[in-house]
């Protein structure tokens, strides 16, 4: 499934999102992915295999954030910015 949000719509989307859910994160030339920890205060928490937890400050890549996207129970979504 794929929806479209504008990109400071992504705040409400990230605080929906449960611990353990798999996103993947498309900025700039950048691409992040991992079990979702959690979203609180702008700061994304996301356990790469690889690398460990990593954090990202939401507010500092918004204008770069090409497409998020979510994997549940429910299935997959993707969500592009405009």
């Amino acid at each position: 499934m794929r929806i479209k949000l504008k990109p400071n719509e992504i705040f409400n989307y990230l605080n929906n999102i449960e611990e353990g859910d798999y996103i993947e994160l498309y900025y700039g030339r950048v691409h992040i992915e991992g079990e979702f920890i959690e979203y609180y205060e702008g700061i994304l928490k996301v356990l790469n295999k690889s690398f460990g937890i990593i954090e990202l400050d939401v507010e500092e890549i918004l204008e770069d954030i090409l497409e998020l996207a979510h994997t549940n129970k429910d299935g997959r979504k993707v969500i592009e910015f405009y």
